[in-house]
């Protein structure tokens, strides 16, 4: 078992947990915890709540994620495994392909945006290792994000804290997803793949709506 997880400690191109932008933060962010599933639940909430939620580019590396405050479920996702892996918590990525139009339409409103999202997609999520154990963490949505869209069908659990004991997954619905595709140490050839990039006009409509929820779910208790 420790040669598995040894591989799930490992930099690779795109998760440098070896980049010592990664390791001052991931450090930063633990600072008094004193245990390991202290130290990861500091770090899940971190990323979760600390990077917005967004569409936009995922061709680049945890390190640089740092100081664009808004992320991918990719992007977020490969974030939180470095900085684990700085700790010595070895952790993963879990690949599904999810009924992208259903899970995103319910939120985004306009037909003329909903139309511009696929049919399919990718979505990615962490899993770290604790206690023996595989969890699945999904730090995706950050908290302001989920305050605001509750009323559209997403899940109230979303506020509430990882405990670092059981799994974490409240955005994708188990109805929405199409397969899973598997558990990887290493995302890099994702991160490479060649994809069609959302235009402009895109990005920049579903970054306003959602920072619109932000800001309604602000007033919200």
């Amino acid at each position: 078992m420790l040669n598995n997880l040894r591989e799930f400690l490992r930099p690779t191109l795109f998760c440098d947990c070896d980049n010592p932008k990664i390791t001052k933060l991931s450090n930063r962010i633990i600072a008094g915890a004193k245990t390991e599933r202290a130290k990861a639940v500091a770090i899940f909430s971190y990323v979760k709540n600390n990077y917005k939620y967004g569409f936009g580019r995922w061709d680049f590396k945890a390190s640089e994620m740092i100081g664009r405050r808004r992320g991918m479920c990719t992007t977020k996702a490969n974030l939180l495994v470095a900085c684990l892996r700085v700790q010595g918590i070895p952790a993963g990525f879990k690949i599904i392909e999810i009924k992208a139009r259903e899970v995103f339409s319910r939120f985004t409103v306009f037909r003329s945006i909903t139309d511009k999202i696929s049919e399919r997609s990718i979505h990615i999520y962490a899993s770290a290792y604790l206690d023996n154990k595989w969890l699945d963490i999904d730090p995706s949505l950050d908290q302001p994000l989920v305050k605001g869209i509750i009323k559209y069908g997403y899940s109230a659990e979303g506020l509430q804290a990882w405990n670092g004991r059981d799994n974490y997954l409240n955005f994708i619905p188990a109805d929405k997803v199409i397969q899973e595709r598997g558990f990887f140490s290493n995302i890099d050839d994702y991160h490479l793949k060649s994809r069609k990039t959302a235009k402009s006009f895109f990005l920049l409509a579903t970054g306003l709506i959602m920072d619109y929820y932000r800001f309604r779910g602000a007033f919200l208790k």
